[in-house]
């Protein structure tokens, strides 16, 4: 799914290029190439988890926020332009989260991110690896584990809370809505 701020939807392809389209008359903007991995790499990538999650980029504070699966860092772009701001390496991490003024990068670690210059502020180590795609919320990043559900500080990572999960119960993709956390998995 695409990105869509100020009447742009930004789409990345994971097959080579991040573009940008007008929303209302689906007019390219822009196209941005970047390095790719090989066709013959990406099944084996898929297999080991050594790749991006598949999500849609992130468009904020005049920034398109990208990590496509068939690349091997996070690609910051000027959106009005397509041009290459930043790139960041993945360092392990499978999902990407922001907003405007916050960037975290989930995986083995919770890395948090400066936005604007890719620079890295701090890093906490997860105690399970992350099960589906976290969400970010006013004070705290939930990521969803195939143990807990973590919520995690934004401002230094720090364990917030730990929920276990039930026995009859997974982690699973998660999602902020009305104020409500919700959690969707494979089977519920």
């Amino acid at each position: 799914p695409p990105a869509v701020e100020g009447g742009t939807a930004y789409f990345a392809t994971n097959l080579g290029a991040l573009a940008a389209v007008d929303a209302a008359t689906g007019r390219p903007r822009w196209v941005h190439r970047y390095p790719a991995f090989h066709t013959y790499l990406r099944a084996s990538l898929a297999e080991r988890r050594w790749r991006w999650a598949n999500e849609p980029p992130v468009a904020a504070g005049g920034r398109v926020l990208a990590a496509p699966q068939d690349a091997a860092t996070l690609i910051a772009l000027r959106a009005d332009t397509g041009e290459l701001a930043w790139t960041a390496p993945r360092q392990g991490a499978l999902y990407l989260i922001g907003s405007e003024d916050r960037l975290l990068l989930a995986g083995p670690t919770l890395a948090a991110l400066d936005p604007r210059t890719g620079k890295r502020l701090w890093d906490a180590a997860l105690p399970d690896a992350p099960c589906g795609r976290p969400v970010l919320g006013p004070a705290a990043a939930f990521v969803p584990t195939r143990s807990a559900l973590l919520a995690a500080a934004t401002a230094n990572g720090a364990l917030a809370s730990c929920r276990q999960w039930p026995d009859d119960e997974a982690g699973g993709n998660t999602a902020l809505a009305g104020g409500r956390l919700f959690i969707v998995s494979h089977d519920r």
